[in-house]
């Protein structure tokens, strides 16, 4: 919708966090001068607008929470090293691959977690 009024406009996804939860998530950046690249997460405003949050909704649109990692921000970039079979995820990897020297293995082929370690305020 940004690109559609002339905004400017990135895209990227990769891990977001709790103290209890880790899990694959997107969110965007748009462009407006003079302040630069600002980001939206479009489903947490939403979810926000759901709870009646109006702080936290604007607090979304213009800003992130700290506990994200990006992991892509192109979609359906190639890997540093190159994958000689077919993906398990051919838009973007948030998770991981795996292959073999005769497949490439798909999701339900393979057991992966994602553990929080640590979460703490420096």
């Amino acid at each position: 919708l940004c690109r559609c009024a002339g905004i400017p406009c990135r895209w990227q996804s990769g891990l977001i966090t709790r103290p209890d939860f880790c899990g694959a998530h997107d969110w965007t950046m748009f462009y407006i001068a003079p302040y630069g690249w600002l980001y939206a997460d479009p489903s947490f405003g939403t979810g926000a607008v759901r709870e009646n949050n109006e702080q936290r909704r604007q607090f979304y649109f213009g800003n992130l929470d700290p506990f994200r990692m990006v992991a892509n921000s192109q979609f359906q970039a190639d890997f540093t090293v190159p994958k000689q079979f077919w993906r398990a995820d051919p838009y973007d990897n948030q998770v991981g691959e795996i292959e073999t020297l005769q497949h490439g293995l798909r999701y339900f082929q393979f057991h992966r977690t994602k553990e929080v370690i640590g979460f703490e305020e420096l």
